[in-house]
């Protein structure tokens, strides 16, 4: 049995499809996917807590989010069901 080409195939599919960007994504953020590094464009940097303090007091807060490779790997997942095999 194929897969029937409908609108709400399309809707579940693209849930998916977020689903599993943002979970790779984030897995590579917090250091838990192999293959992946932070993103280059973004530098995240948050203002320390408690007083103000002078301008330019900042502390590096980690990895930028790759969101490109949370895409890359969404649709190499999702798009092995539709390729042909060899």
């Amino acid at each position: 049995m194929g897969l029937v080409n409908t609108r709400e195939t399309g809707f579940v599919n693209a849930i998916i499809a977020a689903g599993i960007t943002f979970q790779v994504t984030r897995a590579c953020t917090k250091g838990e996917q192999i293959g992946c590094s932070c993103d280059k464009r973004k530098k995240r940097k948050h203002r320390k807590k408690g007083p103000p303090l002078p301008e330019g007091d900042w502390e590096w807060d980690g990895c930028g989010e790759n969101i490109e490779f949370g895409i890359k790997k969404s649709k190499d997942f999702l798009d092995t069901r539709y390729k042909k095999k060899k």
